[in-house]
């Protein structure tokens, strides 16, 4: 037996991914981060415009990244059963989508202003917001194509490719942010405009990078990139068909999110403050199991293409196992060390120190939720990695509305209930998911789904498994 047959559906495989994965969502964090700071710096109505207008480009584009996102579970099917020229089919049916997608977004930038006046802002910050929204939107072609071309490495389990590529975007954009928001370097002083381009630019640079490796990378010649250009209807068809519950879940995900910090905003803004800050404490917790969520879903798709199940199903319970052990590790900061942890934060003013003080109760739902947090996140990208995007969706939408947005909408309004028990909603949301997808994936039915055509599997593709090749299950309808 080999070292790869020994490895196939261990901790070592798994790890081998989502480790530059992790990294790679760590590094698109720091660039937002990077943003801010320079901002705080800058200018407080900059850094107050910055984070409405980004939350709304990317709550207005969540539905276009989670689509071609979806085109990581294609390459790694087609992958797995060993039809490498539908590998590039589905890139260029993402590129296609892609331009699409920015295409529909250009009326959003021609009316950004318009938009953020009906959101009650108003003044310079509303001068700002609409200069940052309209500059970053540019930038959504290429963000986009960015995000498919990485298909074709990630998809296959290639992660480190993306983890280079994310780190020169990174690099690029922290010293065009310190040079345009400033005038250094012998650049425009541009502000917030400056930070804006500075973002573009690193996608714009991104896909060059991605570019370059597809022309001059020999692995991936065998994979039709110069001959499977052609739109493909029925592979596109398939895209949507899959990838379009991904993307809308992700986009009502943040949609329905907003409204209820909105509906927090109402209890008092001090409750929303420490809100925010334990949300951007839990981003560290959260941003590396992203990473392991995506693991998880490229390999059940590639093990769901080679026609073998019950690896993908022992590679999601040894993710559930490091996951819950990651999760646990940071419950355990939270409940022993919750002073220690958000004295991070803020200075030695009143509102900062009562800030503190509820960010201290917050962290004990965090605590309370975080494991179950873990097991969502490996649950539903296991099933989805196997096709079931549709149950995803039905999901996340029933639950967050019944469970987190109504109840806490009407406790607050009705009742004058207040944080506590937002938070309270928010932690069941959470158990629900986590419970949900659990039993969805014990259920089975993911085992006899794929995104791609009914075809035998390459034998070429099992030989080194030792493993014959058999027709794969009927996709089962959701």
């Amino acid at each position: 037996m080999t070292e790869e047959q020994k490895s196939t559906g261990s901790a070592r495989e798994l790890l081998q991914i989502a480790v530059p994965l992790a990294l790679s969502t760590g590094t698109l964090s720091i660039m937002h981060v990077t943003d801010r700071v320079f901002l705080s710096k800058y200018d407080q109505d900059a850094l107050a415009a910055s984070l409405p207008a980004g939350m709304l480009s990317w709550t207005l584009l969540s539905f276009a990244f989670g689509t071609v996102g979806y085109i990581n579970t294609f390459v790694a099917q087609y992958y797995g059963a060993g039809r490498r020229e539908r590998v590039g089919a589905s890139v260029w049916q993402g590129v296609y989508f892609s331009l699409f997608a920015a295409v529909c977004f250009i009326p959003f930038l021609i009316y950004a202003k318009n938009i953020f006046a009906m959101l009650g802002y108003e003044g310079n910050v509303l001068e700002l917001e609409t200069d940052y929204f309209q500059i970053l939107g540019i930038g959504a072609a290429p963000s986009l194509l960015s995000s498919t071309f990485g298909c074709i490495y990630s998809g296959r389990g290639k992660t480190l490719a993306v983890l280079y590529v994310n780190l020169i975007a990174m690099v690029l954009n922290f010293f065009l942010d310190y040079g345009l928001i400033f005038g250094h370097f012998g650049l425009p002083r541009m502000g917030i405009q400056g930070a804006a381009l500075a973002t573009i630019t690193g996608s714009l640079v991104s896909v060059l990078c991605w570019i370059l490796l597809l022309i001059y990378d020999p692995e991936v010649r065998e994979f039709g990139l110069g001959t499977q250009w052609r739109f493909d209807p029925t592979l596109f068809g398939r895209i949507m068909k899959f990838g379009s519950p991904h993307g809308l879940m992700m986009f009502l995900e943040a949609s329905l999110f907003n409204i209820f910090l909105a509906m927090i905003d109402r209890i008092g803004t001090i409750q929303l403050a420490a809100t925010n800050l334990v949300f951007s404490l839990n981003t560290l917790a959260f941003i590396p199991m992203i990473g392991l969520q995506t693991s998880v879903m490229i390999l059940v798709g590639q093990r769901i293409g080679e026609g073998r199940p019950e690896v993908a199903a022992r590679t999601t319970r040894t993710a559930v196992i490091l996951c819950s052990f990651y999760m646990a590790v940071w419950a355990v900061l939270y409940l022993g060390f919750p002073h220690a942890v958000v004295g991070l934060f803020g200075n030695e003013d009143a509102a900062s120190r009562a800030t503190r003080d509820i960010s201290v109760i917050l962290l004990r739902f965090v605590a309370a939720y975080t494991i179950f947090d873990g097991l969502q996140i490996i649950y539903g990208g296991a099933i989805r990695g196997a096709g079931d995007t549709r149950f995803s969706l039905f999901l996340y939408i029933i639950s967050e509305i019944l469970v987190m947005v109504v109840p806490t909408w009407i406790g607050i309004r009705y009742f004058g209930l207040g944080l506590l028990w937002a938070w309270t909603c928010m932690t069941g949301w959470v158990i629900v998911l986590a419970i949900g997808f659990f039993l969805r994936f014990k259920q089975g039915r993911w085992r006899s789904m794929r995104v791609i055509e009914h075809s035998v599997v390459d034998p070429e593709s099992l030989a080194e498994f030792d493993l014959p090749a058999t027709e794969p299950p009927a996709e089962v309808k959701v």
